[in-house]
Parts: C-alpha cells; sequence; structure tokens
C-alpha cells in the first residue's frame, strides 16, 4: 500500500486575475433615480424592509451578479436593484480599493465620460459577465481605458488580460509593462504577479532575486498571495538563502489570513519537520484548515493522515472521504490514492473495477505513480472488467466528475 503524500512546497506560483479585492478601504455612496423598495434579500420576492426617497444617498456594501445591490443607511443594511440607483464619484478619491460595484447602467454613463473607477468597474463586469454579457474584448477596452489613466487596479487586471490572452492576444512582455506601472504605484497584487513573472521568466529573464523582491514588497503590506510565494521562495532556497524558519514565518502569516496554499504548505513543515520541530497533530490542523475549504492539495494530505494514523487516528473510512473529495475535483494524488483504497479494500469495499476507474483517471491526469498500481490491479481482472472501468472513467471525466458511479 502506497499513498501520495504531497509534500511539494512550490506553490503559488499561478499567474492570477484578482478582479475584486476583499479590501473595504474605499466606500461607494450611491442616489436612488426614484422611489424603490428595500428589501431583506436580492430579489423582489424578498419582504420590503423599508423605501429609498429619490435623490437619497446611501453607502453601497456590495453588489450581486442578479442586478441588486446591499446597502447601508443609517447603520441598518438592505437590499435594492442595482438598475434604480446611481454611483455618487465625483467625491471619490484618486485611488480606490478595486471591489467592483456591478451598476451596469450608471458605470456605463460615467465611463464613457472618461470616468476612471467607473472604466475600471466596468471593465470588470465585462471580464466576469456580472450584469452584462461576458466580452473579454469590451473588458480589456475598459479596463485600458483606465490604465491609461494610471488607475493601478485596472493596470493589474490588464496586465491578467495579456497574460491569459483574455480579449487581447497573450503577450507576456504587455502584461509585464502594465504589472510593473501598478507595482511601482505599490499595489499588491500587481507586485505579486510581477513577482511570478520573473519567477517564471515570462515576458522578463528568469530572475528569482527580482522575484523575492517584489513579493517581499506585497508581503510586507500583508498580502497573503505574496506571503506565501515568499515563503516558497524561502523553502526552495530561490533567490535567498534556503531558510525553513523564515518560509514558516511567511507561510503562517498567510496561513493565519486563512489562505489555502499557505495553510497546507505550513502544515508540509509541521508534517516534515522542517523550520519547526515535527507536530503531526499541527499539520493535521492546518491541513483540515485549508481542507474544509475545498482545496484539494490539502484534501489529499489530511487523507493520507488518516489512512497513516498520523496526528489522528488511524480512520480509512475518513481517508476515503477526503481522497474522494479532492478526486472530485480532478486531482490525480487524490485520484491514485483513492484508487489504492478500493483495490486494498480499506474504508470501502475491495472493488477492482472502481479501483482501476480511478487510477486510469489518475494517469491520465499526470500522476506516474498512479501506472504500477493500475497495473497491479490489472493483473487480477478480466479483460470486460477493464473495459468496463475505461468506459467508466471516460464517462466520469467527461462529466466534471458528476457521474461517477
Amino acid at each position: 500500500m502506497a499513498f501520495s503524500v504531497l509534500s511539494s512546497l512550490r506553490l503559488g506560483f499561478p499567474v492570477v486575475a484578482l478582479l475584486v479585492s476583499p479590501l473595504s478601504a474605499w466606500a461607494l455612496d450611491a442616489t436612488a433615480n426614484t422611489r424603490l423598495n428595500i428589501r431583506g434579500g436580492p430579489g423582489v420576492d424578498s419582504a420590503v424592509v423599508g423605501t429609498l426617497d429619490p435623490g437619497e444617498r446611501v453607502g453601497i456594501v456590495e453588489c450581486a451578479a442578479t442586478n441588486w445591490c446591499l446597502i447601508s443607511r443609517d447603520g441598518e443594511e438592505g437590499w435594492v436593484s442595482s438598475n434604480l440607483i446611481a454611483p455618487v464619484v465625483d467625491e471619490a478619491p484618486d485611488s480606490h480599493d478595486c471591489r467592483a460595484f456591478t451598476l451596469p447602467p450608471a458605470w456605463t454613463a460615467l465611463a464613457e465620460k472618461g470616468n476612471a473607477v467607473a472604466q475600471f468597474n466596468l471593465g470588470v463586469m465585462y471580464a466576469e459577465g456580472l450584469g452584462v454579457e461576458l466580452d473579454f474584448a469590451e473588458a480589456v477596452r475598459w479596463y485600458r481605458a483606465a490604465a491609461e489613466q494610471g488607475d493601478a487596479c485596472a493596470q493589474t487586471n490588464l496586465g491578467v488580460m495579456y497574460a491569459e490572452g483574455l480579449g487581447v492576444e497573450r503577450d507576456f512582455e504587455e502584461a509585464v509593462l502594465w504589472y510593473r506601472a501598478a507595482a511601482e504605484q505599490g499595489y499588491a497584487r500587481a507586485q505579486t504577479n510581477l513577482g511570478v513573472m520573473y519567477a517564471e521568466g515570462l515576458g522578463v529573464e528568469l530572475d528569482f532575486e527580482e522575484a523575492v523582491r517584489w513579493y517581499r514588497a506585497a508581503a510586507e503590506q500583508g498580502y497573503a498571495h505574496a506571503q506565501t510565494n515568499l515563503g516558497v521562495m524561502y523553502a526552495e532556497g530561490l533567490g535567498v538563502e534556503l531558510d525553513f524558519e523564515e518560509a514558516v514565518r511567511w507561510y503562517r502569516a498567510a496561513a493565519e489570513q486563512g489562505y489555502v496554499r499557505a495553510q497546507t504548505n505550513l502544515g508540509v513543515m509541521y508534517a516534515e519537520g522542517l523550520g519547526v520541530e515535527r507536530d503531526f497533530d499541527e499539520a493535521v490542523r492546518w491541513y483540515r484548515a485549508a481542507a474544509e475549504q475545498g482545496y484539494a492539495h490539502a484534501q489529499t494530505n489530511l487523507g493520507v493522515m488518516y489512512a497513516e494514523g498520523l496526528g489522528v487516528e488511524l480512520d480509512f473510512d475518513e481517508a476515503v472521504r477526503w481522497y474522494r473529495d479532492a478526486a472530485e475535483q480532478g486531482y490525480a494524488h487524490a485520484q491514485t490514492n483513492l484508487g489504492v483504497m478500493y483495490a486494498e479494500g480499506l474504508g470501502v469495499e475491495l472493488d477492482s473495477v472502481e479501483a482501476h476507474m480511478w487510477l486510469d483517471m489518475a494517469t491520465e491526469n499526470g500522476a506516474t505513480i498512479a501506472v504500477d498500481h493500475r497495473e497491479n490491479v490489472a493483473r487480477s481482472m478480466t479483460q470486460d472488467q477493464i473495459s468496463e472501468a475505461q468506459r467508466r472513467s471516460q464517462v466520469c471525466m467527461a462529466s466534471n466528475y458528476q457521474d461517477c458511479d
């Protein structure tokens, strides 16, 4: 029996489109275009809890993709139709916190007048299909309009569009240009993405020291993604001297913010005794924190802890549960481990067809260790059983793991 314990620390390098920020430093106000009802939830079926008068000013807390906004008035909150309110941006500061508010009619009018805040918001709406039809080219147009006015949030998102080839031809050099423009304004997300470009050699020469510099700039602002990447650099000795204790420090800073990759990596450090005393209980705690947020890598590692009885009582049923959660996300190592459980009859009834099915999918998804396991299982199967397992694996993958029975 061999379980795939994932102890790789190289996590957190993907270029990500962080279009909506959880920060709340910038509050958006709006006024009602007409008298309208305030409801207890986003939709006309929700109970009326108050009314707004024409021209009455309220604060917007958030806006949903369903064209409803949560507003705040005198400490009380409720929902109103975003089509019937207009944002007040004439008093907005030069910079904003990159939150996006779904207000299609109002933003369009303001964006066409050259308002950068509106242009950024409209770009997000088109990039995400929020209140408008998804249109990457239109998103790029509005991001560019705001970016050329120096809006760091729009510059970052425009960089993402170039890095991912969304609405434009993929162009890493152009992505770097826009990330740098925002990074030099101190914007942590842009600094992180610029660090990624240096760490991966995308649009610039590979330069780990420069990657570390930008990660650190963002990490010192408390940005969890950057803190995790900086931890990786210390754990791998890339651009800095290898230092597990420093890696742990940065992982912990991000993990305590609930960042799943950091929580998983911190769990690995405890499980392996790197930069901290080996502590399986603590490893389980951090794996569980990330696993309960649906992170497949952590779910797999938590499954391993149950399968091996490390930091928890040996519990094959629980191991299977966590492996399955990750396997149904398409995670190859979890699929391998789940296949092993079926092959050995651990936590489930022994089932060679089910084992072969999961090992087949793991192999297809790049888990080389699954190949040997699959061959071992196949030795005790008939050709009809193997064909059935292969058929089921194809159906399962084609259904995005929704039809795997």
